[in-house]
């Protein structure tokens, strides 16, 4: 610690500050290797030794050993270099593992450059397992200046890889998101701060998540700016006894204290000092010492700033305003004499008169008094002497005084008379000082003043001298010659003289004799110094100081006495030096005359004396060892290490200091980074040449802590290979290992599969860990911990376990056009080995895979590929593949693609120019080639000009808007007459044209075809239309017409007329339909412009439905349906169709015009009626009927109720089916179905239970095969692979189309009254014995199939693992099934679910025993899941029939 003062006239400053040196010395700097996780943040550290850690700055990282990384901010940038020299390396893949990184360090101080002397490598890893986001670095703190670039960092590793937050706590900790803008950039976790800011200060949060967890970490941002203090105002001048106040400004940040000063001392609160804020001091009431400079310190824990400012008092030296002048008087009257004088403080006015005091009787008067004016005060002094006489002239002075300064003035009163000498006091004066006397002198006029001693004229030597005035000034005045009487006198020239006279004494000060301390002295002796006092004038006082402190007092205890020898001296006793007399002695001599003193140093030597004893010391390894050795003595001891070579006490050497090793000043022993070499004696030795010296020899044990020598390893393996891990502790015995699996307890003693071995060796212990056919769940970070009882360590070995890769995930196309396509895809699994290698292959949407594709190799470390050589508009599928060492991975999903448009790359074909006219040409043309449009073709570019001509083509845009229907077809009018033109044609699409046709040449005719007619109806009826038309004038003769017609639904006819026809008639056309006609005109040059379409048509409509009453007559069992009720429209009617229904019911009965189908219907074509016969008495019944003429159809639909059998019976409505009739249970076919399918599945699934009990019986007894059982196993596999594709064909064929054909058919049942009556017609009826076939039949199948599924699974899989839970939930469903019969009224929709419930259990075995594994079962499970659609669609079916369901 240093201080520094500086003074000035008025006041003194003192500043403190503390003084750091560092030695120089060689350092080396390393960089491990780092564990991180595909995708993460991978965090690389520069490991500087602590002794230069806070000198070196890390400057650059370079990787291998050319690529030189420096601190940037960008957006996009992967790398980051933090304040504190980290390396973060964002979104890692496997290609920078296979990178060196080494850091570059600059001493701030030397400016020496040193690359670290080892490298680091990435090691990247993959998993699937879920963890949780941990963060592996974030700072605390972090402080940045005003203005420049700041960023934080926030890395933290997990898998889904995670996403980052950032939050800033604003109010009551709330955390507020940060708006990323300009000034603010995050790249993944890391925080960019640009141009930062005073308010950038703060707490800030970042935030980590994935689905498994999240993390946070809190960063303090400090911006800092320089500090400056200002304390205004700068100069204060206050009146004592006012308040004054000084401001404290102060800028930069962060200002952590302000403290005052004054005059380099701390300024404390009191009772007229008081602070209301920490920037500002206030005094109440100023005082005199108050006066002076005031500091104001402004810092914090990196910089510091001072303001001053000056308070001074209103204070200033006195002033004479008004002064008396010199007089001359006659003896008498009233003299004044007046003095006033302003000063602050006020001044006090003292009256002198020849240098003595103003004569003390009563015509003589002082005072004074104050008086203020407008700007100031003053104080007015004044002498008044009453009747004033020759004896009271003389010399008047009036002097002014404080504590500023002082001011005088003085002048002469006369008095007219004879002399006068005033009476003087006597004087002691000092020898070897100056006399000065002023003789007393009254009278005027005065002749002469004299002074005189022992009788005779003064001066008598060069020391004395006498003044006009009556001054005698004597210097360097002696006792022997000065001493003694002094006489002045004053004479007028009349001759009269006046005298007085005084005695001088002159005394003399004390003279010591000088001493001093010899040289040699030591502790123990005894000593005594002699102080004599050779001059000066009696009585003298003798006193001894040590070190300037008035308090010393000898006494005995002490060892230190003063013995009194004469009245003149004295001596100074110490019976027994010892260290504490050391010091500076001063002999103190004064009398009357003064003080004098001598002083002499003492010097003791002090033999060395341990301070802080050495002793036996133990230290870890790589830590710092501190032995102090420390002795007090004078000369100061100087201290020295020496160490013994080998283990004995004995032939110490010198010890030297290196970078390792330090001896400081004040002998203490500092071993950094101590090595087990260190261990041994070491002596430590004080001497100062006084004694023997001292010394001590101790034991510096080094104790090893266990460690390990890498911190991370990986360790690579194949699936179903053994793997072992070995970690090599180091360190003192005993030696304790444990082992972690990502980071949680495990004990591999549990599985059978591992295997932990332990070897003590001669400095440590070895553990081996190995794993028996190590699979994907073995692939974890395992740590080995090591402890002993001087500390702990741990290592992390990652087991990788390596295979081939997944498929590339979130393949999509980039970018694309016409002919180029760009895909990106994100890295896949990597199987724990790098990717070598992608391979992208694609095809046209039509090609197959194997006949027609192409590849494309990338290199592993991409994630995109640019494809070319593509067709426009074409779809493409494209997939791919990642490989590594272990092989390929399977496809990726389809991508689809159609390519953009392009312009097109051919002229469109069969270019054709018609002239029709003099001036107009029709152009046709077909479109380009199908492969070269090149999207869709918007339109065409047809450009026309007169052939041979230079002239540019002039062109008319055609739109092709009606897509397919766009006729490729234009004219070109206003051309000149009878001229060649040359005609041209281009497509175009939406990106542009394509080439033009060749040019096409064309002569106009010479005359122009007639003109369009105007085409009008003459009379329409039923069969005929007739047509006529007027022709426009033209200048050329019309020579015919052509009259085009078309019945809606045919094709166009036409007929040839001549020139003078201008009227036609159609006939035998249909009735009530729709014709189209238009007529042409033709002459010499050819067809006309056909007139407009013109639509007509013949006279009729269709049928009109009657009403109810005219066309149903109803009784008890039928009801007649009267056709001729109906009205043709004007068309003859051509046939009918009739069908009806129950009103519930949801099949309908036909029945056609032309008679009958079965039993019970007869058609009577005299009365143009039909019989609906055998209908149920009090039923409602739905009736439609469609009737058709040339002209059309018409349905109508009615309702109508059979009579009941008598008139009590009341008709059933169809509004509420709970009133409907119910067919018996063991008859209704939507109960039948169901039940008979669930009985067949739980059959199948009793006779499944039985067969896997005998297999799992038969299996344990068998399991002694060995080998041949798995020989067995896959012969079974190969065999029934075949089988199972072979009947799973066979199933879905004939089974599945058998069942569906049977819940078709049910919605197609004829369920009539009649089939309700008696069972006998029942069976009589065709068409339900063929229902009933069907449905044996399909039973009987999917009985005997299921049962060949069964066998076929319990023959190739052993169900045991699950069979006890099935076997349960299958008892449990047959038991149900037990009480079918008796529930069935009740619930029987329970059939149903219970049949379903069976199949789930068979899907159930297949998917719990993985049948996929094996035979690539997917067909098998897609069998068992249409099954369960379909009984579930037979379940919704027979709802709609209106069973309960």
């Amino acid at each position: 610690m240093f201080y520094l003062n500086h003074a000035n006239a008025f006041n003194e400053m003192r500043f403190d500050f503390t003084l750091f040196c560092v030695v120089q010395q060689p350092y080396a700097v390393d960089v491990y290797d780092e564990f991180v996780m595909r995708g993460n943040t991978a965090v690389l550290k520069c490991h500087v030794p602590g002794l230069v850690q806070d000198y070196v700055t890390i400057t650059s990282w370079i990787r291998d050993g050319s690529f030189v990384i420096r601190p940037t901010a960008l957006a996009g940038d992967r790398f980051s270099i933090f304040l504190t020299g980290e390396l973060h390396i964002r979104r890692v893949d496997h290609a920078d593992g296979l990178q060196k990184y080494r850091c570059e360090t600059r001493h701030r101080l030397t400016g020496e450059t040193v690359l670290s002397a080892t490298s680091g490598r990435l090691l990247v890893t993959e998993t699937f397992r879920d963890s949780p986001p941990r963060i592996t670095d974030s700072k605390r703190m972090l402080k940045i200046p005003e203005g420049e670039t700041l960023e934080v960092p926030c890395a933290a590793q997990g898998f889904p890889v995670p996403t980052y937050e950032w939050y800033r706590k604003e109010n009551r900790d709330r955390l507020a998101p940060l708006q990323i803008g300009n000034r603010l950039l995050q790249l993944d976790g890391t925080l960019v701060l640009r141009e930062a800011r005073v308010e950038d200060s703060g707490q800030y949060v970042c935030k980590v998540q994935n689905t498994a967890g999240s993390d946070s970490a809190e960063t303090e941002i400090l911006v800092t700016a320089p500090l400056s203090a200002q304390v205004l105002p700068k100069l204060q001048s206050v009146d004592v006894g006012k308040s004054a106040t000084f401001n404290c400004s102060s800028s930069g940040h962060p200002v952590v204290t302000i403290e005052w000063m004054k005059d380099g001392m701390p300024l404390r609160a009191g009772s007229r000092i008081e602070f209301p804020s920490r920037d500002v001091v206030h005094l109440t009431y100023v005082q005199r010492d108050d006066k002076g400079m005031f500091q104001c310190f402004v810092s914090n824990d990196f910089d510091s700033a001072q303001g001053t400012a000056q308070l001074s008092l209103g204070d200033y030296p006195p002033s004479l305003l008004e002064t008396f002048t010199d007089q001359t008087l006659e003896p008498g009257p009233s003299v004044t004499l007046k003095c006033v004088a302003q000063g602050n403080p006020l001044p006090q006015i003292i009256w002198t008169l020849d240098s003595g005091t103003i004569p003390e009787n009563t015509r003589f008067r002082l005072g004074d008094y104050v008086r203020t004016g407008r700007d100031s005060t003053e104080v007015v002094s004044y002498v008044n002497i009453t009747s004033v006489r020759p004896e009271d002239g003389g010399l008047y002075e009036c002097e002014a005084s404080n504590d500023v300064g002082k001011a005088t003035h003085s002048a002469r009163v006369n008095v007219f008379g004879p002399p006068f000498v005033r009476s003087m006091s006597n004087m002691s004066v000092v020898a070897g000082e100056t006399l000065r006397l002023q003789c007393p002198v009254g009278g005027h006029p005065i002749e002469t003043i004299k002074w005189e001693k022992d009788g005779v004229r003064l001066p008598l030597n060069h020391r004395q001298k006498v003044f006009p005035n009556g001054t005698l000034l004597v210097r360097n005045i002696e006792k022997a010659s000065d001493s003694g009487p002094y006489k002045c006198s004053a004479s007028n020239a009349d001759g009269i003289t006046a005298e007085n006279s005084l005695h001088i004494k002159v005394i003399v000060r004390p003279l010591i004799e000088p001493f001093a301390f010899p040289k040699s002295l030591q502790t123990g002796q005894r000593f005594s110094v002699l102080c004599t006092v050779t001059e000066g004038d009696p009585p003298i006082r003798i006193q001894w100081i040590k070190d300037g402190l008035q308090s010393f007092l000898a006494s005995a205890h002490d060892g230190v006495r003063s013995v009194v020898v004469t009245p003149f001296s004295t001596t100074l006793v110490f019976e027994s030096l010892a260290p504490e007399h050391r010091g500076n002695y001063t002999c103190v001599a004064s009398n009357a005359a003064g003080t004098m003193s001598h002083t002499a140093p003492m010097v003791i030597h002090v033999p060395p004396r341990w301070r802080i004893e050495p002793g036996d010391t133990s230290v870890i390894k790589s830590r710092s060892a501190v032995v102090d050795c420390q002795a007090d003595g004078f000369p100061i001891p100087r201290i020295r290490w020496t160490r013994a070579e080998g283990d004995v006490a004995s032939e110490f050497r010198p010890i030297s200091s290196s970078s390792r090793l330090h001896v400081f000043e004040n002998g203490s022993l500092v071993i950094h980074s101590v090595e087990e070499g260190d261990d041994g004696h070491y002596l430590c030795q004080a001497t100062n040449g006084i004694g023997q010296g001292l010394s001590k020899v101790i034991r510096l044990s080094v104790h090893v802590a266990a460690h390990f020598k890498s911190k991370f390893r990986a360790e690579s393996v194949r699936k179903g290979e053994d793997a072992k891990l070995i970690c090599e502790a180091i360190g003192d015995r005993p030696l304790q290992i444990t082992w972690l699996k990502d980071k949680q307890s495990f004990e591999p003693q549990i599985d059978l599969r591992y295997e932990l071995t332990e070897t003590v060796l001669g400095s440590g212990t070895t553990s081996e860990l190995t794993i028996r056919r190590a699979d994907r769940r073995d692939s974890a970070l395992y740590t080995c911990i090591a402890s002993n009882a001087f500390g702990q360590d741990d290592t992390n070995i990652q087991l990788i376990m390596q295979e081939p890769p997944d498929a590339p995930q979130d393949v999509k196309v980039l970018e694309f056009g016409s002919r180029i396509a760009k895909l990106g895809w994100s890295a896949p699994y990597s199987g724990n080995s790098p990717i070598t290698h992608f391979i992208l292959h694609y095809k046209e949407e039509a090609d197959r895979w194997q006949q027609k594709s192409w590849n494309i190799t990338i290199p592993g470390n991409e994630n995109n590929v640019v494809v070319r050589g593509l067709q426009p508009v074409t779809f493409y599928h494209f997939r791919l593949y990642a490989e590594n060492i272990l092989g390929k991975s399977e496809p990726s999903n389809v991508v689809h693609l159609r390519m953009d448009q392009e312009a097109p790359g051919g002229p469109p074909q069969k270019v054709k120019a018609r002239a029709t006219g003099a001036h107009v040409v029709k152009v046709t043309w077909k479109p380009p080639r199908k492969d070269l449009q090149f999207g869709l073709i918007k339109g065409y570019y047809v450009g026309y000009k007169e052939a041979g001509s230079k002239d540019t083509f002039i062109y008319k845009t055609l739109n092709a808007k009606g897509g397919e229907n766009f006729i490729e077809e234009t004219q070109l009018t206003d051309l000149k007459k009878f001229t060649e033109y040359a005609i041209i044609v281009q497509a175009f699409n939406a990106k542009g044209a394509g080439p033009p046709t060749d040019q096409v040449l064309v002569k106009t005719l010479q005359n122009d075809p007639p003109g369009s007619p105007v085409l009008k109806v003459s009379f329409t009826n039923q069969t005929a239309i007739g047509l006529t038309w007027d022709q426009t004038e033209t200048d050329n003769p019309v020579q015919g017409y052509i009259l085009y017609h078309k019945w809606d639904m045919g094709d166009w006819q036409e007929t040839e007329l001549s020139a003078t026809e201008m009227e036609y008639s159609l006939y035998e056309l249909k009735c009530g339909s729709r014709y189209q006609f238009y007529v042409t005109a033709f002459n010499s040059v050819g067809r006309g412009v056909p007139s407009d379409i013109l639509r007509t048509k013949t006279d009729g409509r269709a049928p009109v439905a009657p009403d109810k009453q005219s066309m149903l007559s109803i009784n008890q069992t039928s009801a007649a349906v009267h056709l001729d009720a109906w009205h043709d429209g004007g068309c003859p009617l051509t046939s009918f169709a009739v069908r009806y229904r129950q009103q519930r019911q949801q099949v309908w009965n036909l029945v056609t015009e032309g008679g009958p189908e079965g039993a019970g219907r007869s058609h009577d074509r005299l009365r143009n009626q039909v019989i609906l016969d055998d209908l149920i008495p009090g039923t409602w019944y739905r009736l439609q009927v469609t009737a058709h003429n040339e002209a059309g159809s018409t349905d109508a639909e009615y309702t109508f109720v059979t009579n009941p059998v008598s008139s009590d019976t009341a008709p059933s409505y169809p509004v509420n089916d709970d009133n409907a009739q119910e067919l018996p249970l063991y008859l209704d076919i939507n109960i039948l179905v169901p039940a008979a399918v669930s009985l067949a599945v739980v059959i199948a699934l009793v006779i499944l239970v039985c067969v896997i009990m005998y297999k799992r019986s038969s299996q344990d007894t068998n399991q002694t095969g060995g080998n041949s059982d798995t020989y067995s196993n896959r012969k079974c596999q190969v065999h029934e692979n075949v089988q199972m594709t072979k009947w799973r064909k066979a199933l879905s064929r004939k089974l599945f189309q058998d069942l569906r054909e049977v819940i078709t058919t049910l919605h197609h049942t004829p369920r009539h009254g009649s089939l309700l009556k008696n069972k006998k017609k029942q069976r009589q009826d065709r068409q339900w014995k063929n229902h009933y076939m069907l449905l044996s039949n399909a039973l009987h199948v999917l009985r005997d199939q299921i049962f060949t599924f069964i066998i076929t699974l319990v023959k190739c899989q052993n169900f045991s693992s699950k069979l006890p839970k099935v076997h349960v939930w299958m008892m449990s469903e047959l038991h149900q099934v037990a009480y079918f019969g008796k529930n069935l009224r009740k619930r029987p929709s329970r059939t149903n679910t219970t049949a379903i419930n069976c199949l789930q259990i068979a899907a159930a075995l297949v998917e719990a025993e993985n049948l996929t594994d094996i035979h690539k079962g997917e067909d098998v499970l897609q069998l068992v899941q249409l099954f369960l659609m379909d009984v579930g669609s037979t379940k919704a079916k027979v709802k709609n029939v209106g069973v309960n369901s």
